[in-house]
């Protein structure tokens, strides 16, 4: 009984040490490639509508446009070597006869874009909003990102008529340049 308990433990040990030594004696590897493609991304703080309205001023003259600054804009951008980005606006839509509407980016660190002064008119094609923005992201809508400042404006009353209204999306997009 002896010796079939030590040859049952001599061929356990056997068995031990070669399939520890199996284990040991496999690896295996694999390679990763990296790409880093370009990055651009923006993001609103608020997609809901707004709503704006033209009214005359109580000491007459041309009629004023409310505004509104309630949306924000924030974005990511990673450029190839060399490379800005730029944010363009543009409006699906058609406004009301005699009407525009403007949009002015404000606030933003200077070295995330450069803002157009005074903003824009928005229209049918895009247009620079901000430009030379370098691979950055603004992580918040303030201070890094922008406020965005909608002012409906009348620019030629006689052709404003009473009681048209309409809706327009606006539309922001990233470019190269």
């Amino acid at each position: 009984m002896r010796r079939s308990r030590i040859a049952g433990f001599l061929i356990l040990a056997a068995g031990l040490t070669v399939a520890s030594g199996f284990a040991q004696a496999n690896a295996a590897s694999h390679q990763v490639m990296f790409r880093v493609v370009g990055i651009a991304s923006l993001a609103l703080n608020d997609t809901r509508p707004i709503a704006l309205n033209l009214y005359v001023p109580a000491d007459g003259g041309l009629p004023r446009g409310e505004t509104d600054a309630s949306k924000g804009l924030k974005y990511t951008v990673v450029n190839a070597p060399g490379g800005n980005c730029r944010i363009q606006v543009s409006m699906i839509g058609t406004m009301p006869k005699g009407t525009a509407l403007r949009v002015e980016a404000i606030g933003g660190r200077p070295e995330l874009g450069a803002a157009v002064p005074g903003g824009i008119a928005i229209s049918n094609w895009e247009q620079d909003l901000i430009t030379d923005i370098p691979s950055c992201y603004t992580d918040r809508f303030a201070p890094d990102g922008v406020a965005l400042r909608y002012s409906f404006v009348a620019i030629e009353p006689s052709e404003i008529e009473v009681g048209t209204g309409t809706e327009i999306t606006i539309r922001y997009t990233i470019a190269d340049g």
